[in-house]
């Protein structure tokens, strides 16, 4: 399985990747949803993972490129935030074809 974790903060991208890797996971990662358009052009992945809030190209912006994309449009999308998602977020996201919004304060390497 691979997945592509679009993450704007390098510490949050780094534990990400830290963790689906030691569970035997293929990690692309992305700064910013151009880097991801441009890997997603490249490679095949299983999953998308990004960043509902980053700068330039949002986790939004991306879902809606990528679903346009015939190529990727049936890959499944999961839109993250640490940041509060509103009710009309959520329904803009399920109106872009993203599969699953989780909103979390946290990560931290516990490990």
């Amino acid at each position: 399985m691979t997945i592509l974790i679009v993450e704007d903060d390098d510490e949050r991208r780094g534990l990400l990747k830290k963790y689906l890797q030691s569970n035997s996971i293929d990690i692309l990662s992305a700064c910013d949803g151009y880097e991801a358009l441009l890997l997603l052009k490249s490679y095949k992945v299983d999953l998308i993972m990004s960043d509902a809030n980053m700068q330039g190209m949002d986790g939004y912006i991306l879902a809606k490129r990528a679903k346009k994309d015939s190529d990727i449009k049936s890959t499944p999308f999961f839109l993250y935030s640490s940041k509060l998602i509103s009710d009309r977020n959520i329904e803009n996201a399920k109106e872009l074809g993203v599969n699953k919004c989780l909103i979390s304060t946290k990560i931290e390497d516990i490990t």
